[in-house]
């Protein structure tokens, strides 16, 4: 099966590098140096003072023609990611849990489950705090959907995937999360596992009902 990667940086410009892995679309550095402007209330409930946006990223979520797409935003120093229809028209928006300084999205990647699922996993990082000690961590969200049909779209708060910390005599430590997606039970259906050395996470989902925690 063909799948195709996209890694988006932003810079000081956007560098796209396009490479064929399987199923798969990948973004990275998405806010980047996206302009900074003052944010006018609109559609939003509550007046808005600083606010940040990356430009629309295409995705193909429901097989039919024109793509959709996302943008992350920070709207006074809250992050949210937001998904549009093909007509730029928001079709759903979830706020990021941030939990320190510089957090960010950092890479999405579009993963068919089945057949009939279909999930963008969103690479967040919750920022770092440093006030004693440093400690970093990121977290997975997943942005789901079932039969190509965007109004099943849901998200789910997902495992921690990144941990760093430093304490201030010197002790340091970092875990990476492996992730990755296999049939467990054999009923067609990918499950979630991230794993970091002894301890495994796994993440399944059941129609109509989202993700569970196994």
């Amino acid at each position: 099966m063909e799948k195709i990667s996209i890694y988006v940086i932003l810079i000081f410009f956007l560098n796209f590098t396009n490479a064929m892995c399987q199923d798969e679309r990948l973004f990275r550095d998405l806010m980047g140096q996206a302009k900074k402007k003052p944010f006018r209330e609109g559609v939003l409930q509550k007046k808005v003072h600083w606010h940040s946006i990356s430009p629309f990223y295409e995705v193909e979520m429901d097989g039919l023609p024109g793509k959709e797409s996302f943008r992350v935003e920070k709207r006074d120093g809250e992050d949210w990611f937001s998904l549009f229809n093909q007509y730029k028209e928001k079709i759903f928006s979830k706020k990021l849990d941030a939990l320190g300084k510089d957090s960010k999205v950092f890479r999405v990647s579009l993963r068919a489950l089945s057949k009939d699922l279909k999930t963008l996993i969103v690479y967040f990082y919750n920022g770092f705090t440093d006030v004693m000690d440093f400690e970093g961590t990121g977290r997975l969200y997943f942005f789901t959907w079932e039969n190509n049909n965007l109004k099943t779209l849901n998200s789910f708060k997902g495992p921690v995937f990144w941990h760093e910390f430093s304490s201030r005599n010197g002790h340091y430590h970092r875990r990476v999360y492996e992730l990755s997606l296999y049939d467990t039970n054999g009923d067609g259906t990918k499950e979630i596992i991230v794993k970091h050395g002894p301890t495994t996470k796994l993440f399944f989902y059941k129609k109509k009902k989202g993700w569970q925690r196994f």
